[in-house]
């Protein structure tokens, strides 16, 4: 998927969990960056364009759509958070609406990495269905 609808799926999570508990305005942002944090490891990115002293290491030693697309980092990630109940709420709603997405394309996300059981979908990054789900994040967010 690419970054907007990322972006905004992530909010649209976000809103929905944030409807439920009394969260600053400053969770949208964290929501916002937790979103797209799992492509880090790809240059080409939107946040890898922006941190490449980052991006290009990660995509060496751990490539794409692996270590940072699983659910074995998400775990620790979440309990050094836990200590800002906020922040590690916004960590999961970000990262974990990344890898449902992520799930749903043809290239797919490896859940347990390192194990090399995979999670994929039948949609194209870009696709029909990519927009789709990116109009519905645009009228969920609207109202």
């Amino acid at each position: 998927m690419r970054f907007y609808t990322h972006l905004l799926f992530g909010l649209l999570v976000g809103k929905w969990i944030a409807s439920f508990l009394n969260f600053h305005w400053i969770f949208f942002i964290w929501v916002s960056i937790f979103s797209l944090l799992p492509d880090i490891d790809e240059p080409s990115s939107f946040l890898g364009r922006r941190l490449p002293f980052l991006s290009k290491p990660f995509r060496f030693f751990f490539g794409h759509r692996q270590l940072f697309h699983s659910l074995l980092l998400l775990f620790p990630v979440f309990l050094f958070l836990a200590i800002f109940p906020m922040a590690a709420i916004a960590f999961l709603c970000g990262a974990l609406s990344h890898l449902f997405l992520d799930a749903l394309t043809k290239e797919g996300i490896q859940p347990l990495y390192p194990l090399k059981w995979k999670l994929n979908g039948m949609f194209k990054t870009g696709g029909i269905a990519e927009h789709v789900i990116l109009a519905g994040c645009v009228v969920g967010l609207a109202v």
